[in-house]
C-alpha cells in the first residue's frame, strides 16, 4: 500500500512539474495530463511486479514525458526534449547524493539494503520531499526566466543531462555494490569521456552564437548611428540657413540704421546661434558604415573632453575587414590615444591608401617622451584594460596579415596599423 501511495505521489509530482514547466498551454491539456499520470502510474505498477532495466525504465518514461510536453505546450522539439529530461536527471543526481551521504556518514558500514529495511519508509518519504522541494525551485526558475536558445543548443544540452542521468546511474550501481558494479564503473567513465567532448561543443557553439549576436548588435547600433547622422546633418542645415536668415535681418537693421548695439535681442540670438553651430562636431560621413559609427562615437566621446578631434581621410577602396574587428581596432586605438592625451588635448585621425594597404594612424598629443626607441611606451595606464587594448589591436592586425607600429614624432604619439588590401579573385561570367 505504502509503495503504490509513493508510485501515486512521484507520477502526480511529475505532471505538475511537467504543466508547470511549460509557458503557454494547448486545448485539453487537462486531458493529456491525465491521460500521463495514468499511463506513468499503470506502467510504473506494472514494472515492479517484473525486472526491467533501469536504463530501459529511464528511456520509456522520458519518452512519455516528451510525448506529453509536445502535445500541451507550444515548445520547440528540442526544448521539450530538454524539460522532459530534467526532472529525470534531478531525481538520478538527488537519489545518488542522498544515498552516498546515508551510507558514509549516517550508517557508517552498513548495506544500503539493511538501511533501506530498517528505514524504508522514513527514508522515502524525505526522498519525496526532497524531490518536491527541487522541483519546485526549477519550475520557479524556469517561470521567472526567458531562454532564447537556437534548437541545436537545445538537443546538446538534452545530452548533457542525459549523460549526467547515465553517470549517476553508474556511480548508484558502483556504490551499491551489485554484482555488475564493474561493467558500470567502465561505462562511467566512457559517460565522463563523452560529456566533456558534449560541454566542448556547446562551448563552442554558444561562443559562435555569441559572436554573432555581437554582429547583429553592432549592425543594429550603425544603422542606429546612421540615421543619427543624418538627423544632425538635417538638424544643423536648418539652423544654418536659420542663422543666415538671422544675418540677413541683422545686415537690414545695420543698412537702415536701427542697430542697437550689442545688447540687442537680435544680437546675441545671432551670436548665441553662431557659437552653438561653430561649437558642435559635424557627424562625420563615409561609405563605410563601421567606421562611420565609431568614428562620430568617439567624436563625441572626444567633444565632452575637450578634445581636438580631427579626422582626415583618402581612400580608393574598401577597407577588408570585418565591422566588428574594425570597431574594436579603431576603438583600441582611439582609446588609446585619449589615454596618453598630452596638454594640447589633439587626436588626428588618418585614413588612407598607401600602395596596396589601408593605412589607419591615429595621433595624439602629448608632453615630453612617451614611447621608447623600440616602439613601446614608457608608461602605462593602471587599468589593465589598457594593456589588453594594445593587445588587441596587435592580434587584429595579425589576423590581416598587417603591422602594427609605435613610435613617437616630436610631441605626437603615433600608432599606425597597416592592412594589406588582398586582390579579390576574378568573378567569373
Amino acid at each position: 500500500m505504502f509503495v503504490t501511495m509513493i508510485n501515486i505521489f512521484e507520477q502526480l509530482l511529475f505532471t505538475v512539474t511537467l504543466y508547470f514547466m511549460a509557458p503557454l498551454h494547448k486545448k485539453h491539456v487537462f486531458l493529456f495530463s491525465a491521460a500521463r499520470f495514468i499511463i506513468s502510474f499503470l506502467l510504473i505498477s506494472c514494472i515492479n511486479l517484473i525486472s526491467v532495466s533501469e536504463s530501459i525504465l529511464t528511456i520509456l518514461f522520458i519518452l512519455i514525458d516528451y510525448i506529453y510536453l509536445l502535445s500541451i505546450s507550444y515548445l520547440s522539439r528540442g526544448n521539450a526534449l530538454m524539460y522532459a529530461i530534467l526532472p529525470t536527471a534531478v531525481i538520478a543526481v538527488t537519489n545518488t547524493i542522498i544515498d552516498i551521504t546515508v551510507m558514509m556518514f549516517i550508517f557508517p558500514g552498513q548495506p544500503f539494503d539493511m538501511i533501506l529495511e530498517k528505514y524504508g519508509i522514513p527514508f522515502d518519504i524525505i526522498v519525496q520531499l526532497i524531490h518536491a522541494a527541487s522541483f519546485w525551485f526549477i519550475i520557479r526558475y524556469i517561470r521567472r526566466n526567458t531562454f532564447r536558445i537556437p534548437e541545436k543548443e537545445w538537443f546538446l544540452e538534452a545530452a548533457l543531462v542525459g549523460l549526467c542521468i547515465a553517470i549517476a546511474v553508474c556511480f548508484q550501481n558502483v556504490y551499491l555494490g551489485y554484482e555488475t558494479g564493474q561493467y558500470y564503473l567502465y561505462l562511467g567513465i566512457y559517460c565522463v569521456a563523452l560529456l566533456i567532448i558534449l560541454m566542448l561543443i556547446l562551448f563552442k557553439v554558444q561562443y559562435t552564437h555569441i559572436i554573432q549576436e555581437e554582429k547583429k548588435n553592432l549592425e543594429v547600433a550603425i544603422l542606429q548611428n546612421q540615421m543619427n547622422s543624418n538627423e544632425k546633418i538635417l538638424q544643423a542645415r536648418e539652423e544654418l540657413n536659420h542663422m543666415r536668415h538671422d544675418m540677413k535681418h541683422f545686415m537690414k537693421l545695420l543698412k537702415n540704421g536701427q542697430y542697437s548695439g550689442p545688447d540687442s535681442e537680435e544680437i546675441r540670438k545671432t551670436i548665441a546661434s553662431y557659437e552653438y553651430l561653430s561649437n558642435s562636431p559635424m557627424p562625420i560621413q563615409t561609405t563605410n558604415h563601421a567606421l562611420n559609427y565609431i568614428l562620430n562615437l568617439k567624436q563625441e566621446e572626444a567633444f565632452n573632453n575637450s578634445i581636438s578631434f580631427i579626422c582626415s581621410m583618402n581612400l580608393s577602396s574598401e577597407i577588408i575587414m570585418e565591422d566588428s574587428d574594425l570597431y574594436l581596432l579603431l576603438s583600441n586605438l582611439i582609446d588609446n590615444a585619449i589615454t596618453h592625451i598630452g596638454i594640447e588635448k589633439k587626436i588626428r585621425i588618418i585614413i588612407r591608401d598607401v600602395l596596396d594597404t589601408i593605412m589607419i594612424q591615429v595621433r595624439n598629443s602629448v608632453d615630453g617622451t612617451v614611447i621608447s626607441k623600440d616602439g613601446t611606451f614608457l608608461y602605462m595606464d593602471r587599468s589593465e584594460e589598457h594593456g589588453y587594448g594594445l593587445t588587441t589591436i596587435k592580434l587584429l592586425t595579425d589576423k590581416y596579415d598587417g603591422e602594427f607600429i609605435i613610435e613617437q614624432d616630436g610631441q605626437e604619439a603615433v600608432c599606425s596599423v597597416f592592412i594589406p588590401q588582398k586582390q579579390q579573385a576574378p568573378q567569373q561570367d
